[in-house]
């Protein structure tokens, strides 16, 4: 039997979906698979296609992650379903959730906190916090005014915005201020070679937007600068294409 959507609710996911409030999107298999695995905290979870959805999550989702879909989601409509998550047709997934509780301490040691400077696009700023998670950052840092929370930052990221700490801060200078002792690495095309530097992994890597690179100001906050080697020619790396790589260029 479906369930109608109320207008109410239509409204809530329309205007939460910017990351603004104390309660976050979640659509699509995958974000609810994650988001579920590390404690997402449900309000609402609406599914359509009952029997096409349920039988495309049974093959991804842990037997216990299933069976709390099963419970907790109500069916509705297609039509009804395209009017709250329109990106999330195909998987027929969407979830309302409490934002999660920030877990960085200044106690954490040896893993990179991951900085981006006014990163624009919110899908890149998602596959970012996915590769971070996927390595175990402290944290990553949203500098300026791109909001983390953002449905499509989640969409992005798979979910796994609730397995790495998210930080926002308006100015790259704040950093020393959040993350004392810690080295500074802005990454640079004219920086050192990645693979010939001694990098220490208590540092805050810095990645600027692939059109404008990161600013002078940052550049000469930074205890140092380092390069991702690139074939000539070319000027630029997608930015989590760049994040993966320096990543995973160091133990």
């Amino acid at each position: 039997m479906k369930n109608e959507i109320k207008q109410n609710d239509v409204n809530l996911f329309q205007t939460e979906r910017k990351g603004n409030s104390d309660f976050v999107i979640i659509e699509g298999l995958h974000a609810f698979k994650h988001a579920t695995r590390f404690h997402a905290e449900f309000d609402k979870i609406y599914i359509c296609n009952r029997e096409i959805t349920l039988q495309r999550a049974k093959k991804f989702l842990k037997p216990l992650e299933y069976e709390f879909l099963c419970k907790k989601s109500k069916i509705i409509s297609e039509e009804d379903f395209g009017k709250i998550a329109p990106n999330a047709l195909r998987t027929g997934i969407v979830g309302r959730a409490k934002k999660p509780t920030q877990k960085y301490t200044s106690a954490d040691k040896n893993r990179f906190v991951v900085a981006l400077e006014n990163p624009k696009d919110l899908n890149n700023i998602g596959a970012v916090i996915r590769a971070c998670a996927a390595k175990g950052t402290v944290a990553v840092v949203i500098i300026g005014e791109s909001n983390p929370w953002h449905a499509n930052t989640l969409r992005g990221s798979a979910g796994l915005h609730f397995a790495q700490t998210i930080i926002s801060l308006s100015d790259s200078k704040e950093l020393r201020n959040t993350f004392p002792n810690r080295e500074i690495i802005a990454v640079s095309d004219e920086g050192d070679n990645v693979y010939d530097s001694e990098i220490n992994p208590n540092s805050i890597l810095i990645f600027g937007t692939e059109r404008d690179g990161i600013k002078k100001t940052t550049k000469e906050l930074a205890d140092k600068i380092i390069g991702l080697p690139m074939q000539e020619g070319v000027s630029s790396m997608n930015l989590a294409t760049a994040v993966s790589a320096f990543l995973y260029a160091k133990k």
